[in-house]
């Protein structure tokens, strides 16, 4: 009896599938909240090193801005160094829907601030988010990328930018 109760198809309203056995599955779909519909990346802007001299002094006085999706994170402004050390982090989000996560990228932007005048240029990195796609969960991408100018060469730009990315859901 026990066995026979196992064996027979379940009725259900809203039914309509079928497993190989003959037993009716129940469809049920729900909304995949907007939480689960982002990617959470995960950034850390570590350092940079051998930047352009920004300033009359000789130096600069840099910060970052990473853009991913409609999330950013602005490091502090690091007075008089062509080196500087923010080890800055945020968790950026970025849609995930309409679009394939080949064709979204972090753009990091190194600045030189300027006071009373704009703040110049100084450099930029692009890191594609599918690069994320093969790291293990938890594991986050620490390397250093090469500063380009905004036509994507190194003609008028020197210098590197220390990033950590991850992701999470």
């Amino acid at each position: 009896e026990e066995a026979r109760r196992h064996h027979r198809p379940a009725r259900s309203a809203s039914a309509g599938m079928t497993t190989g056995t003959g037993l009716e599955l129940e469809r049920k779909l729900f909304p995949v909240p907007a939480e689960r519909r982002r990617l959470r990346v995960h950034v850390r802007v570590v350092e940079a090193r051998g930047l352009m001299v920004g300033d009359y002094t000789g130096s600069s006085d840099p910060y970052c801005v990473v853009h991913a999706g409609e999330s950013h994170l602005r490091t502090p402004v690091r007075k008089r160094t062509l080196s500087p050390h923010w080890d800055a982090d945020a968790v950026l989000d970025v849609p995930r829907e309409g679009y394939p996560l080949s064709a979204v990228a972090l753009h990091a932007v190194v600045f030189d601030w300027d006071l009373g005048s704009s703040d110049d240029f100084l450099g930029e990195v692009f890191v594609p988010l599918e690069r994320l796609e093969a790291l293990a969960p938890g594991e986050a991408l620490d390397r250093w990328f090469r500063l380009t100018n905004k036509e994507g060469g190194t003609d008028s730009v020197s210098g590197s930018l220390r990033l950590g990315v991850g992701a999470g859901v």
